[in-house]
């Protein structure tokens, strides 16, 4: 069972910051998700991105990003964030199958 952590410290009140440790391969986009849902100045907002491997596309999303920052929010306190591998693929983005042929000479 592999795990895909996400850490999030809170902002509790409106004037405080918020960080985020995330496996993304978009982070640029999950601050700007984070930004516009929770309506929190992107200055205010720390992305830092961990490095993944075998990603397959999946961290091109960053819906995981907005769920720990709402959990996090609720609490009041930091949050780490895991999914199973099942939950991760369970809950993924439908993305249709492709075949491509190539071909070519000199």
């Amino acid at each position: 069972m592999r795990l895909w952590n996400r850490r999030i410290a809170p902002h509790g009140n409106r004037g405080a910051e918020i960080e985020i440790w995330a496996p993304s391969q978009t982070p640029q986009s999950g601050l700007a998700a984070v930004e516009k849902i929770f309506d929190i100045p992107a200055d205010k907002i720390t992305v830092h991105q961990i490095r993944v491997g075998g990603g397959f596309g999946r961290r091109l999303y960053n819906d995981f990003m907005c769920e720990a920052v709402a959990i996090s929010e609720r609490v009041g306190a930091p949050v780490k964030l895991q999914w199973t591998r099942e939950d991760d693929t369970r809950h993924d983005h439908y993305r249709a199958g492709g075949f491509h042929h190539l071909s070519g000479c000199c």
